[in-house]
């Protein structure tokens, strides 16, 4: 074999090890940029941004906390056990003069120089006139309210996560309708040169398509910029890392429920968290106005004690210096006066009861007119979409009559950009009514929404 044949061997080895290496590289570099791909449905981001709101996770740690409160609660039902241990030295010891008769006087001590004393207590309430009971019933509708809470917080992550997702798309949709108002004045200034390929285009002409294309250059920017803005607060939402792209599967809905006022508001009134909280915050302040009340009857428990004393500097427990004594019995703790504390604290928690009742008729009210409002808004922007979507498709034709007129010659520079200028106008303005009526909606399901044919999928696919 010659060695310039064995060279060629050489290079074509090494341009295909090398040509090997190339493909595996552009290969893992495309599969990772995949893996950094986030594809995300509505349903799947609001997922997420329930699973990543420090808010919710603050709502549980409530529930966590609610639940030991009530164990705390429940402790004071149950018997109670002390122990006391006192080893006890008495460096100066008081002492007595006594004559005895046929001696002299002698000095007695009253005690010895050490005494111990070992105790085990224990108590067990018998009958409070309702301050346990009222206090574990508050405890337990506490950690009710709890639950409804974080239901509520959950609900107001959804409805910001719903109003991000969408908000995203209608800056896409708004950027898209810029681009192609941009490429239609290139489109038109290229029908200009073609007008007068064979000439001189018209310096006026030439100018005046320029200035409309680079009219269009901020529009473009800005929405990019929006667009830019409305996905970084959606990766927020969801915990996606600012470097990782997100695509997003859904689209603005294009079919709309619809809602009966009435049906709508018995729906809230059954399903609406907040005001569930609220009710059970009126039975909450109830019980803790019992548990006040009661504070003015008498407490009656029961307790067993047993006792090892001894008068020795060896009085250690096990030793024989000490003696024992034990007692059972009842004990009736009985409120005479504590400074006016149990009224002044009963009133608090009156008032506390009748806030909660009157925050529980506000809300009723607030809810109702925000229900009622999102409705009749509703119901605007679909009458107000048809009517986009009809403009939209006359300016459309109109746009397309006039490029083809200016092609032939019979329109004017102006009167093709204006209409252009009048379908882009038109198509945003339907883009941000079919925005606001994916607003109303998720305004709407907010209030309403619950579980199987309650729940906002389940009315968006009918």
């Amino acid at each position: 074999m010659s060695l310039a044949f064995a060279r060629k061997i050489r290079v074509v080895t090494v341009l295909f090890v090398t040509s090997l290496f190339l493909v595996s590289a552009l290969l893992g570099t495309s599969e990772s940029s995949e893996q950094n791909v986030l594809r995300l449905s509505l349903e799947e981001a609001i997922e997420l941004a329930i699973a990543e709101s420090e808010t919710v996770m603050q709502s549980g740690n409530d529930i966590t906390k609610s639940g030991y409160r009530r164990s705390e609660a429940i402790s004071a039902a149950l018997p109670h056990v002390n122990a006391d241990v006192g080893y006890n030295y008495y460096p100066k010891v008081q002492t007595v003069d006594m004559v005895m008769p046929g001696a002299g006087p002698i000095s007695v001590e009253l005690k010895d120089d050490f005494d111990m004393t070992t105790s085990v207590t224990l108590e067990q309430p018998i009958y409070t006139f309702g301050k346990i009971h009222n206090a574990i019933r508050a405890a337990t509708i506490a950690r009710e309210v709890s639950r409804f809470s974080k239901d509520a917080v959950e609900r107001e992550v959804s409805y910001e996560t719903a109003k991000a997702y969408i908000t995203v798309l209608l800056a896409q949709e708004a950027l898209k309708i810029a681009r192609e108002s941009y490429n239609n004045a290139e489109s038109t200034r290229a029908i200009l040169d073609e007008r007068f390929a064979m000439g001189r285009v018209p310096k006026s002409d030439g100018i005046k398509a320029q200035a409309d294309v680079a009219a269009r250059v901020p529009v473009l920017k800005e929405s990019e910029s929006d667009l830019d803005l409305a996905m970084r607060h959606l990766k927020r939402l969801v915990g996606a890392q600012e470097s990782q792209k997100v695509i997003l599967t859904d689209a603005l809905a294009r079919r709309f429920p619809r809602y009966d006022a009435d049906a709508a508001l018995a729906d809230m009134f059954e399903i609406e968290p907040r005001l569930k909280l609220l009710d059970r915050t009126i039975d909450l302040n109830a019980a803790i106005a019992k548990k006040e009340k009661a504070q003015y009857f008498p407490t009656i428990g029961a307790f067993a004690n047993y006792t090892l004393f001894g008068q020795s500097n060896n009085a250690w427990i096990g030793s024989k210096n000490l003696q024992n004594l034990g007692a059972i019995g009842l004990n009736i703790r009985v409120p005479i006066w504590n400074g006016n504390k149990t009224w002044a604290v009963y009133q608090q928690a009156l008032i506390d009861k009748a806030n909660a009742e009157l925050s529980l008729r506000r809300a009723n009210r607030d809810l109702e007119l925000e229900l009622r409002n999102a409705i009749s808004e509703y119901d605007s922007m679909l009458a107000t979409y048809r009517a986009n979507q009809e403009a939209v498709r006359l300016s459309r034709e109109s746009f397309q009559a006039q490029q083809d007129s200016f092609r032939a010659g019979s329109k004017t520079l102006t009167d093709l950009n204006d209409a252009e200028m009048q379908l882009t106008r038109n198509r945003l303005n339907e883009a941000v009514t079919l925005y606001k009526i994916n607003s109303s909606i998720a305004s709407i399901e907010r209030l309403i929404s619950g579980g199987g044919e309650k729940s906002w999928k389940s009315r968006v696919a009918q």
